[in-house]
């Protein structure tokens, strides 16, 4: 959902710009990409953000324009990944044999939250020297501050290779 709107006041434009965003995403895959049973993995990451541009131009036409402007932004994401090797290996070989019939376990678990606020504030000026010629300058001040956790628990078993060792 967005919103975005111009504002003459005679002098100068206003703009204001308004976001928001709340959304979840998936993606699973056969973690080996092979037709093998060998694995798997996903992520589920939840998200909800709202972000904010102001910004304040000069208006008409003059030998020196202006802008100035504010940003913020608040976002909050929390993420699951899992991965799994869901299968029984043969010893000799060390090649998947089938799929365990134990319950779902998982190698990888991790549970990850992130929060983020971000702030900006920008300026810049242009002057017209002559019709060819034009100086610009600009400033910007930008905060970030992001809090992030994270939990993990894993079983950490042997790495398994699907190649013949007698090869």
């Amino acid at each position: 959902i967005d919103l975005d709107t111009n504002i003459d006041l005679g002098w100068a434009d206003l703009r204001v710009f308004l976001a928001y965003a709340d959304f979840s995403i998936g993606r699973t895959d056969e973690a080996d990409f092979s037709s093998l049973p060998a694995g798997f993995s996903g992520q589920f990451d939840d998200v909800e953000a709202f972000s904010q541009d102001i910004q304040l131009t000069s208006s008409g036409d003059r030998k020196f324009d202006w802008l100035l402007g504010f940003y913020a932004l608040q976002e909050e994401k929390e993420g699951l990944f899992v991965f799994d090797r869901f299968f029984e290996i043969d010893d000799a070989t060390n090649r998947p044999t089938a799929t365990p019939a134990t319950a779902f376990f998982a190698d990888f678990i991790a549970l990850a939250n992130v929060d983020t606020d971000s702030i900006g504030i920008y300026g810049q000026a242009e002057y017209e020297v002559t019709d060819r010629l034009n100086i610009t300058g600009g400033v910007r001040y930008t905060r970030d501050e992001k809090d992030f956790s994270r939990v993990t628990n894993g079983i950490f078993s042997d790495p398994v290779s699907f190649v013949d060792p007698s090869d």
